[in-house]
């Protein structure tokens, strides 16, 4: 099964319109998930984390890279949540470091969709991370889930806008 073009525009809107999602991560120990704020890679199309080394999370990627962020549309009132167009975008991360060529356009991207991080660049114990998509699980409604490869994902956000 695959997504229809609408579903495919849906997702593409979905991860572009969208800036939070919940972070899960797990260690040996313990699985954990926390709100973060994300942004679309440019020509990868995979998705930016910026985050404090402070953070469980944080330490728990360093550790294991593994990783899925869960993106959601907005709930509306007295209305079924299950109906909710929602993604499960399952990778790995991978650090964007100072002195890798791809940080600058990385933190554009970031502070062009997150405006109020760009002072967050300037703390040393912040990440830049990466989530490399291998599978993301679309929840397209009630009943309808469907298994996107992270090419097929990636390719969604390499390829222009159409009007």
């Amino acid at each position: 099964m695959s997504l229809s073009q609408s579903e495919q525009q849906q997702l593409r809107a979905l991860i572009s319109q969208r800036r939070w999602a919940c972070l899960a991560t797990c260690d040996d120990k313990q699985p954990n998930g926390a709100m973060v704020a994300y942004a679309v890679a440019p020509d990868s199309g995979g998705l930016l984390i910026y985050i404090s080394r402070m953070s469980l999370h944080t330490r728990q990627l360093l550790t294991n890279p593994f990783a899925c962020l869960v993106i959601s549309e907005a709930e509306i009132p007295d209305s079924d949540p299950q109906t909710l167009f929602r993604v499960a975008v399952h990778g790995h991360v991978a650090i964007i470091t100072r002195d890798d060529i791809r940080f600058a356009a990385a933190q554009h991207a970031y502070c062009h969709r997150l405006p109020d991080s760009a002072r967050l660049f300037g703390f040393a114990d912040f990440v830049l991370f990466e989530l490399q998509v291998h599978e993301v699980r679309v929840i397209a409604g009630f009943g309808r889930a469907v298994n996107v490869s992270g090419e097929n994902f990636s390719a969604l956000f390499r390829e222009p806008v159409s009007r």
